[in-house]
């Protein structure tokens, strides 16, 4: 593959495309060649062994990523909390594309939501320690305010009405960073 193309067609590459340089920046090598091996996987429904390794694959260049990034971020968890609203801001965009028409048409926005909260959960799980010290009280707020957020996914597969109209997943998503503004 030449250098500067990418596996993705257009439409799947704006997320990594969008800080493929600024990870080349922190020395971080190209990786969506394992990207697209983990899609192709799950497209092709295949689990065990071949799951396993591409995920792995995604994870270790996941974790260099993380690495490369920390070194250089002076408030390492006020960034994760940041980073982590901006994921949920997005999640709210993805679930209003999903609904058309008071139903859930489409699936893979709404599993693209589902997807970006619940890694936003776990980057304030992974900084949590260090959170409960610059702020207790913030961080129950966040916690509480993403289990609040949770509920309108009840599931991978999406019911066939949302549980929540897109304005109160907004509203939701508005008082986890208000919250969050505490911890940053």
């Amino acid at each position: 593959m030449e250098r500067g193309s990418s596996a993705f067609p257009p439409s799947d590459r704006r997320a990594y495309g969008d800080i493929q340089g600024e990870l080349a920046s922190y020395n971080v090598p190209p990786f969506d060649a394992a990207l697209k091996a983990l899609a192709e996987v799950v497209k092709a429904r295949k689990g065990g062994a071949d799951y396993a390794k591409a995920l792995k694959r995604v994870n270790d260049a996941l974790a260099a990523a993380d690495a490369g990034m920390k070194a250089r971020q002076s408030n390492w968890s006020g960034f994760v909390v940041e980073t982590a609203v901006e994921a949920l801001k997005a999640a709210s965009g993805e679930y209003q594309g999903a609904i058309v028409g008071g139903k859930i048409a489409k699936p893979v926005e709404y599993q693209d939501a589902r997807g970006f909260v619940w890694q936003a959960e776990r980057m304030i799980d992974s900084v949590a320690a260090d959170l409960q010290r610059k702020n207790a009280a913030a961080l129950r707020e966040v916690r509480a305010g993403l289990a609040e957020l949770k509920s309108a996914f009840p599931s991978p597969m999406p019911p066939r009405t949302p549980v929540k109209d897109h304005a109160t997943v907004l509203g939701d998503v508005a008082r986890i960073e208000l919250a969050a503004g505490k911890l940053m």
